[in-house]
């Protein structure tokens, strides 16, 4: 199962750097101004909307949340370290959280890596060295 949660966690951070790159390239707004028969479209980027200072920022908070559910989650699934786990946990509740956010105000491109960190937190409580973890 520790391959398994290996996987997401890689996938996760690679899920979320084609995020980040597509915010630094792709337009996240078109926006449509229509004189008589003349329609003007005009796209914005991120850095656009919302300044450089701000789009630094958000990316810089992703970049740490990704790569703290990669670090850890290599940390934990390879070499059974549990600060590792801890730090999977704990980057991908955060990470689930801003990518929630996100969705609301910026664009859902952080779902698939925050969905795929979650299912790494989730393995990584589970194999618990081969034994599932059970409330008693």
């Amino acid at each position: 199962m520790r391959l398994i949660e290996v996987i997401c966690g890689a996938v996760s951070g690679v899920f979320g750097l084609l995020a980040i790159i597509s915010l630094l390239v792709l337009p996240i707004a078109t926006n449509e101004l229509r004189e008589g028969s003349i329609t003007t479209a005009s796209r914005t980027t991120f850095i656009e909307q919302f300044g450089i200072g701000a789009s630094l920022a958000i990316l810089l908070l992703f970049c740490l949340l990704i790569s703290g559910v990669v670090i850890g989650a290599l940390l934990y699934g390879i070499g059974g370290i549990s600060a590792g786990r801890a730090l999977l946990i704990a980057s991908a509740g955060l990470l689930a959280v801003a990518a929630w956010v996100s969705m609301v105000h910026i664009t859902p491109a952080f779902l698939p890596s925050a969905l795929l960190a979650i299912a790494a937190a989730v393995l990584s409580v589970l194999s618990d060295d081969g034994h599932a973890a059970v409330a008693s």
